[in-house]
């Protein structure tokens, strides 16, 4: 019974103080290390830092110790002397030794010798170290399980039992000050005794929080000297003036209840941490009034705790703060916060509804602000930091609306621009979780794309808006509720330019602007009460710098504007000067592509969010800083418009993965000095031991000086900065002097490696800065000694030289001598010679005018002949007949060999002269000579009429096939053009067969009389075939050449053909290039869309036509023949319509292989299951792609695309609207009926339907609602789309069904 008085004592005491408290979860980005970074296990009991600034962590399995990059482990499996590696506790002596207190016993470790001892009871008997502390004489103290307490003589190496059981539980915290020792037990109180134990005394708990079964955890170090106890039902002060225990901070602890505290860090006296077994961590200020702030572990928010259940918490030199939990290490530096973020969170009042943030307002008094994301509105109350959320829900497909822009009116009410259209949000003041949105309705001439809103910002005039859309600039008139809409319209010169309108801006002047996506700025003027819409030129010297569109603006002076691109940078634009300035990615900006524009109070810095994370530009000085995840953005990935800046003066940047925000008066503050250390060296690849080593004495942290012998001088040295907290944005360089000096800066790397350093002395000395700062003035310095071999010393000179000498002596006096006798024959020998030349002269000047004369004579031959040779031969054989003598035949794999053949050409002869007859046919070969030069290919014979020429021989290139068929073509447009000149005069017309075939030939010159070029192989015979077989002024082709042409040109399956031999081919017919493709869609000239696919296919890294036929093959294998609609021919006919559809967009780039493909997979799923396969075709997608050359980021493009079919279709970009306009492309064709038709049928075998009425009712419900996205299928099958419902409604009054 007592009990429970004493709960509801303390309820009423937490609702007294709850008025005057601040609770709430505050935006602090902590760094987290797991196991995944290098940690040896997840439970954190311990942390202590050296003298070298590196932390030290006792886990559960082991010892160790982090550099800011990475960890090191410690344990006996590894070769160190550790007892045990259930480590408990640890702390650090005055020389700097680490002492760390496990399951059963000490283990110290030495720094200067990198060394570890192991100290343990002698038998089998068995010390659980709990906690440890240090008296003036150096001897470890250590309380220990069961009530002991030890001490461990330094010079004996022994332990000595001081106190045994002076209480029954563990001795979980010990404290030594002065001649003073205080042991904290786990259950029973506070032993407080002078360190001979002469002198000592026991302070209980008080007998009701006995009752209450509170257990200490841990001895803390308060404020101004106190002692602090921290327990499971928070945390006790020692009054030992009053020898008892008594509740510290009242105010705090009663408010918080029964938390169990396990450690505790005070900054000052009012400003402390505590961390929780169970609860997180909480930041406590008591400066005004009491702020408790609690921080806990959220798995869908990035940069949260990584666990609520923490172990210890400490504050390391530089003031950052580490917190030890059960799932690793934690860390964040309290005077320098950086960016807070926030996400999506388990918990609806600590985080958003959802990942992507939209745009950002905040209320007149700046207690609220307000955040636009995929699934609605969010408000932030800034005194309480709770969460509510406002969703807009769409009836029709129960999903959440996505909203873009807002607008407060005040805290209670709102303008909300969505993707549904605009709404009026009211939050009920008394109850912030009742709320109502009103839909504003547009007027009856409002086009679509006005429910799209992306910006709202207030007019001068009273209750007037000005709202940037999807269509164009809408003007609310709130008093009315009334829109007035501007757009695009071709007929009227003076209307806004098309394209979305996503920046809306007021000048400082009161003037207002709007920027379609097409790049003018256009004013928006309030005339006679009424708003028109002008083109101005204050910005002109601004948009003649850029192709690109503004996204954003920022005014920062009367005439200083600066303006954010799609794509082009950053542009600063001083009206006053009217002179522009452009930076880019030169200028280190990490990309190109500006979101969003915001500055520092004092307009010095100005921040921007991009496609890749944050960017501060120094007004000043002209420098960039980039920020990415490394620092704690939230995500690389910004959003367009998601930027806002606080009456407070914090900026706030949305993305992908939540936002960001910050104060750039307080944040990012730069350490102006860092110090180095050197943590490990290895030589030959081997890590040095200072306890065994030859090169070194101490260890590397501390050496000054490494001496290396002659063959052991490769050395490979590691170093770290002080900055453990910011390792990301730690830079170094080194120094190495000797004979010369070389400085090279390393970036991010922390290590060096120098190969077979030459003999002599270096000094090496490594710098570090933060941020882009300046280098450190206190580097790390060591001095490197390599031994000369004995081959460099100057004794070995000096025998080596007398050698030498002696040599050279006796193979010079041994020279002298035999160059004497021989001068005497060489003088004999010159005068025989000198007679001979004289004779030999007057011969050879005769001789020469005859040479001459025939060198001009032979080379005047030599001319006519490769003159000749050049008209018989391709120019690369000719060529090389011409250097070697002989042109070998020579294999090609692929090569299309064309055939003509005129018609009737034997009738024809018999009726004309022979000499006629040869000037027609030189005319036509004429021209066919220039149409196939023009399309590289080889002319290699005449035969009587008929004509055959090759591509890719000589010279191979994997266009040939498509060459070969533009050549026939054009060659069939002039015949037609000839045809129509012969009808005019009356006369007979001549017609043309043509045949191609592609593939492996011989090619080249046989014989040394009568030289041609020619080729041979089955391609050849297959080639002649397809043209015996063609219809006269056809083109026929084989499936082998097909397979190349078929994405360019329309053609038609004409059956099989026998060739030679008896086997059977498939023949097509090419009957134009593809009206999309073609100038004017004739489909006989290839426009520009055509060399441009042609350009992509054949160079692009993506195996497109691999990846179609292999999904292809298997849809055709795998799909039930109960798939009427959803067949292999549909999934096809998505793929062609994307196809034309893509590219009457203007998209003939890779994007256009990524909508094929999607097209391809976007039923494939259909071969495992018949509903909700869309999952599983993107599997299949991820699965089989990868083997064709597809990058992740194609494949998830792939994926999204695939998603996007799922109906009602809600496409977010123009790749997406393709995708859905081709997946339903049948409905606005001739085919409709057809296709609708087999659509029941399936529907129908799988239970779907069981009515045809029912089925048509349904068509017109789904025709009525469906919409064409592109222009080009709105302009093709819209119409069509119209006629087909009609058709439906027809047949529905006709109302002949039988069913």
């Amino acid at each position: 019974m007592k009990i429970n008085l004493l709960h509801i004592l303390r309820t009423t005491v937490l609702l007294v103080w709850s008025c005057s408290f601040l609770w709430g979860q505050d935006h602090i980005q902590f760094k987290n290390y797991t196991i995944s970074d290098g940690l040896s296990q997840s439970v954190v009991n311990c942390i202590v830092q050296d003298n070298l600034s590196a932390m030290w962590l006792g886990t559960q399995d082991g010892i160790n110790r982090f550099n800011g990059k990475s960890f090191e482990v410690f344990s006996a499996e590894s070769g160190f002397d550790v007892s045990n590696e259930y480590v408990l506790s640890v702390a650090k002596d005055t020389k700097g030794d680490i002492w760390f207190g496990t399951y059963d016993g000490l283990v110290h470790y030495e720094p200067q010798l990198e060394k570890f001892t192991s100290h343990t009871l002698p038998g089998n008997k068995r010390i659980e170290v709990r906690s440890i502390a240090f008296d003036a004489q150096g001897n470890v103290w250590v309380g220990a399980a069961f009530g002991n307490i030890f001490v461990f003589d330094n010079k004996t190496q022994q332990f000595n039992l001081r106190s045994k059981k002076t209480f029954n539980s563990n001795i979980v915290g010990i404290n030594i000050k002065g001649d003073k020792l205080y042991a904290l037990s786990e259950y029973d109180g506070v032993l407080v005794t002078s360190l001979d134990f002469s002198d000592k005394k026991s302070i209980r708990f008080t007998k009701p929080l006995e009752q209450l079964e509170l257990i200490a955890n841990k001895l803390i170090d308060g404020p101004n000297g106190i002692i602090l106890i921290a327990t499971s039902q928070g945390v006790y002060a020692l009054d030992e003036i009053n020898d008892v225990i008594k509740t510290f901070r009242p105010d705090v602890f009663t408010a918080m209840g029964n938390i169990n505290i396990v450690d505790a860090l005070f900054l000052s006296v009012d400003r402390f941490f505590l961390a929780s077994e169970n609860n997180g961590l909480y930041q406590v200020s008591t400066q005004d009034s009491v702020d408790i702030t609690n921080y806990t572990g959220d798995i869908f928010q990035k940069g949260a705790l990584l666990s609520d259940k923490l172990k210890a918490i400490y504050q390391d030199k530089h003031g950052v703060i580490w917190i030890a939990s059960q799932r690793g290490l934690s860390s964040f530096d309290p005077n320098n916060i950086g960016f807070k973020g926030v996400s999506y969170s388990a918990n609806p009042k600590r985080g958003l509804a959802s990942q992507n943030v939209w745009g950002f307002d905040e209320d007149e008094n700046a207690e609220y602000l307000f955040i636009a994301g995929d699934h609605g509105l969010t408000r932030f109350d800034k005194r309480s930091r709770i969460y509510h959320h406002y969703h807009i829900n769409n009836p029709q497909t129960n999903a959440d609306v996505t909203v873009l822009g807002i607008h407060v009116i005040n805290k209670n009410q709102l303008l909300v621009g969505s993707f549904e259209g605009l709404f009026e949000l009211n939050i009920d003041p008394t109850d912030p979780t009742k709320y109502v949105y009103t839909l504003y309705p547009h007027s009856s001439e409002e086009y679509r794309g006005f429910e799209k809103n992306y910006k709202i910002i207030p007019h001068s005039k009273p209750n007037t808006y000005l709202i940037g859309t999807r269509a164009g600039l809408a003007i609310l008139d709130n008093s009315k509720k009334s829109l007035q809409y501007f757009q695009h319209n071709l007929s009227d010169s003076l209307s806004i330019s098309p394209g979305p309108c996503r920046l809306v801006f007021e000048t400082l002047d009161n003037r207002f602007y709007v920027v379609p996506s097409s790049g003018r700025v256009v004013e928006i003027v309030l005339e006679n009460n009424e708003f028109k819409l002008k083109r101005s030129s204050r910005f002109m010297e601004l948009e003649l710098s850029t192709k690109d569109y503004f996204t954003c603006v920022l005014q920062t002076a009367p005439s200083e504007f600066w303006f954010g691109s799609m794509g082009d940078g950053l542009f600063y634009f001083n009206e006053k000067t009217n002179k522009v300035k452009r930076f880019d990615k030169s200028n280190g900006l990490s990309n190109n592509v500006i979101y969003g524009l915001e500055s520092s109070q004092d307009k010095s810095t100005i921040w921007m969010s991009t496609n890749r994370g944050l960017v501060s530009h120094s007004v000043q000085a002209g420098s960039f800083i980039n920020y990415t995840e490394e620092e704690g953005i939230m995500s690389n990935e910004l959003n367009l418009g998601a930027s806002f800046t606080s009456k407070t003066g914090e900026v706030y940047f949305g993305g992908i993965q939540g936002f960001n925000y910050f104060n750039p008066s307080e944040s990012l503050v730069k350490r102006t000095n860092l110090n180095i250390f050197f943590s490990r060296i290895e030589v030959e690849n081997e890590k040095v031991d200072p306890n065994n080593s030859e090169f070194i004495e101490s260890s590397i942290s501390f050496a000054k000086k490494i001496s290396l012998p002659y063959k052991s001088r490769s050395v490979n040295i590691y170093f770290y900065a002080d900055n453990l907290s910011s390792p990301e944005r730690t830079e170094y360089k080194y120094r190495l002097s000797g004979d010369d000096e070389v400085e090279e800066e390393l970036g991010k790397e922390n290590s060096l490696r120098f190969t077979s350093l030459a003999p002599g002395e270096y000094t090496l000395t490594v710098y570090a800065r933060y941020g882009g700062g300046d280098w450190s003035s206190t580097p790390a310095v060591l001095t490197i000694s390599v031994a000369k071999p004995f081959w460099m010393n100057w004794w070995f000179y000096g025998i080596i030289a007398l050698v030498i000498g002696y040599l050279v002596f006796r193979l010079v006096r041994k020279s002298i001598d035999k160059e004497r006798r021989e001068q005497v024959r060489l003088e004999l020998k010159i005068a025989e010679r000198t007679r001979e030349i004289r004779e030999k002269t007057k011969e050879i000047e005769s001789q020469k005018e005859k040479l001459e004369l025939q060198k001009r004579e032979l080379e005047s031959e030599k001319v006519k002949s490769e003159r000749l040779l050049s008209n018989l031969l391709p120019k690369e054989t000719a060529t090389q007949l011409l250097n070697d003598g002989r042109s070998a035949a020579r294999d090609f794999n692929m090569v299309s060999v064309m055939f003509t053949d005129f018609v009737g050409f034997s009738t024809i002869a018999e009726t004309m002269r022979a000499k006629d007859l040869v000037t027609v046919l030189d005319t036509h070969f004429k021209k066919f000579d220039e149409i196939i030069e023009k399309h590289d290919l080889e002319k290699i014979k005449t035969i009587g009429d008929a004509y055959m020429c090759a591509g890719g021989v000589p010279i191979r290139n994997k266009t040939n096939p498509i060459n070969a068929v533009l050549a026939a073509f054009e060659i069939q447009d002039y015949m037609r053009s000839l045809k129509v000149e012969a009808s005019r005069k009356g006369e007979k017309p001549w017609t043309l067969r043509i045949g191609i075939n592609t593939g492996p030939v011989s090619a080249g010159v046989i014989g040394t009389k009568r030289l041609a070029y020619d080729v041979w192989g089955r391609t050849v015979n297959r080639a002649e075939r397809m043209e015996r077989m063609c219809s006269p002024e056809g083109i026929a082709v084989t499936e082998a050449t097909f397979d190349y042409i078929e994405p360019y040109f329309e053609c038609e399956a004409m059956g099989k053909v026998l060739a030679k031999g008896g086997m059977e081919i498939t023949m097509y017919e090419v009957k134009s290039i593809k009206p999309e493709l073609s100038e004017d869609g004739a489909g006989i000239y290839p426009n520009e869309a055509f060399h441009k696919l042609v350009d992509l296919h054949h160079y692009s890294q993506i195996n497109y036509y691999k990846a179609e036929r292999f999904i292809l093959n298997r849809l055709k294998t795998e799909l039930s023949p109960k798939l009427h609609y959803h067949s292999f021919d549909h999934s096809k006919d998505v793929t062609r319509q994307a196809e034309r559809i893509a590219i009457g967009e203007g998209i003939t780039d890779e994007d256009l292989f990524l909508l094929k493909t999607a097209a391809t997979y976007h039923d494939a799923g259909f071969v495992k299951q018949y509903e909700k396969n869309e999952p599983l075709g993107a599997q299949m997608a991820q699965e089989i792609l990868p083997n064709f050359g597809y990058t992740q980021a194609h494949i998830d493009r792939i994926k999204e695309l695939i998603f996007v079919t799922q109906v009602p279709h809600q496409p977010k970009d123009k790749l997406e609207e393709i995708m859905c306009d081709a997946d339903l492309d049948y409905l606005g064709r001739d085919d409709f009926n057809d296709i609708a038709d087999r659509l029941r049928r399936e529907l129908r075998e799988h239970g779907k339907i069981n009515s045809d009425r029912k089925w048509d009712e349904i068509q017109v419900s789904f025709l009525t609602q469906h919409r064409y996205f592109t222009k080009t299928s709105i302009e093709t099958r819209r119409p069509k789309k119209l006629q087909n419902l009609q058709g439906v409604k027809d047949k529905l009054e006709r109302d002949e069904y039988v069913d």
